[in-house]
């Protein structure tokens, strides 16, 4: 395989730049890596915040409405669908997009 080669979740990876995005098996080995959760992004979650639809959200867990993104920080600010009066700040990495 032409490319570089990589340890991921201490797994030699190789994989090429040009095949990326579309490999099937770079995409088990990024599911893989996140447990198969739907971590969130940044970019994501301004989207969702921005969002007139209802999208579920949890953060440890439980379901979440996000308030705020502050791109800066990657840090969002949340709330509790069970408990609307306490928000809190937490790293996008850490909300999951359910299915």
């Amino acid at each position: 395989m032409v490319g570089k080669t990589s340890m991921l979740a201490g797994k030699s990876v190789g994989f090429s730049h040009h095949h990326m995005n579309s490999s099937p098996v770079f995409a088990d080995i990024i599911s893989d890596f996140d447990g198969g959760v739907n971590r969130m992004n940044v970019g994501r979650a301004k989207e969702i915040a921005e969002s007139v639809e209802m999208i579920n959200v949890t953060y440890d867990g439980a379901p979440v409405i996000i308030q705020h993104v502050d791109e800066a920080t990657k840090m969002a600010r949340i709330y509790s669908k069970q408990n609307p009066e306490e928000e809190r700040d937490v790293p996008v990495l850490n909300l999951i997009e359910e299915d």
